[in-house]
């Protein structure tokens, strides 16, 4: 799988190619994109999912893992670097 990023872009993924045998790193920077957890003080999860041909909008993801809105695992929460910055590390399935 191969992720291509803009600097704009508020989340960087190392390593950039990976498979499902990788452990990889996701990083989360407030300070880019919309900016919308700009100096939030709260925790910050991790909520991930796919927009696809049977999705019938934009809000409409699919294989949304883990949990739900509002429903986060401990697991998914992001480690704060400083008060704008946090990671994730995911391992691969054993």
């Amino acid at each position: 799988m191969a992720l291509s990023a803009q600097a704009q872009l508020p989340v960087t993924i190392v390593p950039a190619q990976f498979s499902l045998d990788d452990s990889i790193t996701i990083t989360f920077n407030a300070r880019l994109g919309n900016a919308g957890l700009l100096n939030e003080t709260g925790n910050v999860f991790l909520f991930a999912g796919l927009i696809t041909e049977t999705s019938q909008h934009q809000g409409d993801w699919r294989y949304g893992v883990p949990g739900q809105w509002n429903n986060y695992p401990l697991s998914t929460k992001l480690t704060r670097i400083d008060s704008n910055t946090y990671f994730i590390r995911i391992l691969p399935r054993a």
